[in-house]
């Protein structure tokens, strides 16, 4: 099953790479930003975990908690992000990529998804450890505190996410926004 933005994003309780345990939607924040990554070390993420991360404080001003799946084990994304100042949890079987409709593609690359990789390898942040397979396809969810899904974004290839610029445009605009609405506000920042 896909959500999709107005749909209510199920409470989940789970174990984050550093020990704790976490609910989803996180409570006093104002938007929980839940992204499905691929694997811990993924170069392609790592680029836009690097955006994220120079971003933080933008995100912070705008009450966005940011929480990262990998489907790697929870001490494998402990290990290769053991700084990351987000939540970060492991799901090596995709339990919860399946929950949300989260897929793998033969076309996870494209031309933007290459040069991230790139990116990424050259400032030395690649994992030898490609826990099931290099296909999976990202998917993310801004969801309001109130559980209700503001909007989301499956990835038609491995790099292919919102920029920090979308993320705070959709968490400025409260209402519920349908697939089309999102993109276009993505095609706009990029």
């Amino acid at each position: 099953m896909k959500y999709k933005a107005g749909d209510v994003f199920p409470r989940l309780t789970v174990t984050t790479s550093k020990g704790t345990a976490l609910t989803i939607p996180v409570s006093g924040v104002r938007y929980t930003h839940i992204q499905f990554r691929r694997f811990a070390g993924c170069p392609i993420c790592n680029t836009h975990i690097a955006a994220l991360r120079r971003g933080k404080a933008q995100l912070d001003a705008l009450g966005i908690r940011e929480v990262l799946f990998f489907h790697s084990s929870n001490a494998d994304v402990a290990a290769f992000h053991d700084d990351l100042p987000f939540d970060a949890v492991g799901d090596r079987e995709k339990h919860y990529y399946r929950q949300f409709g989260v897929e793998s593609s033969w076309r996870v690359f494209s031309l933007a998804a290459i040069r991230a990789a790139l990116a990424s390898i050259f400032r030395g942040n690649f994992g030898l450890k490609i826990a099931d397979g290099p296909l999976g396809l990202p998917a993310e969810f801004l969801v309001a505190s109130d559980g209700r899904i503001t909007a989301a974004h499956y990835g038609k290839h491995a790099y292919d996410q919102w920029p920090v610029e979308t993320i705070l445009d959709l968490a400025r605009d409260s209402r519920p926004m349908i697939s089309d609405e999102a993109e276009t506000i993505n095609r706009r920042t990029e």
